[in-house]
């Protein structure tokens, strides 16, 4: 314990010492910050080029417009989606889930704007009035329509839910015998 008492004295009488010493911890920490940057400089440049792609900032759900919720990033090409997109319309509307942190990619959005935009080409968007259960149903959910008993549309996509309503867009095959049961109430959709 002696010597102790005797470093003490040493560095009281001689603070270059400490100076010495604080300026080599420094060096040394500062030297294997710049190793660990190297490193990852080096694994970076691993992976070759990069692109620049757009990713959700967060969740965008159905029916929502995307030129607000994406930035662009620069990712590696071998991670990038053939179908990743760069830029979109302003006018862009998901049609898919997208997650916080995804690439967008070309089969999630569509360049029409509002609740239309998640309805395949050629469908018709039917009111279906007084759900006993709308909070159930989401914007793009996957969905049949029943009455009498029997599926009179077995692919429906929900397209909007306000209030007790609720939106579903059928193919034109389909419709006629939805909007028929919508008017006479007897309607019910199931999630598919």
């Amino acid at each position: 314990m002696r010597w102790m008492s005797r470093m003490r004295m040493t560095v009281a009488r001689h603070p270059w010492i400490h100076w010495a010493f604080v300026a080599l911890l420094a060096t040394a920490i500062g030297g294997s910050i710049a190793i660990g940057l190297a490193g990852v400089r080096r694994e970076r440049e691993a992976w070759g080029m990069t692109r620049t792609v757009l990713v959700a900032t967060r969740a965008i759900v159905p029916g929502e417009p995307v030129v607000d919720a994406v930035e662009p990033r620069d990712v590696p090409v071998a991670l990038v989606p053939a179908a990743a997109v760069a830029t979109v319309d302003a006018a862009a509307t998901a049609i898919r889930f997208v997650g916080v942190g995804e690439m967008l990619v070309a089969p999630d959005i569509v360049a029409r704007p509002g609740p239309g935009a998640v309805l395949p080409d050629g469908w018709l968007a039917i009111d279906i009035a007084d759900v006993d259960n709308p909070s159930l149903f989401a914007v793009g959910d996957s969905a049949v329509v029943l009455a009498g008993g029997r599926a009179i549309a077995a692919h429906a996509v929900v397209v909007a839910v306000t209030g007790t309503d609720v939106v579903v867009g059928v193919s034109a095959r389909d419709a006629g015998a939805v909007a028929d049961a919508a008017n006479q109430r007897s309607a019910v959709i199931a999630l598919s």
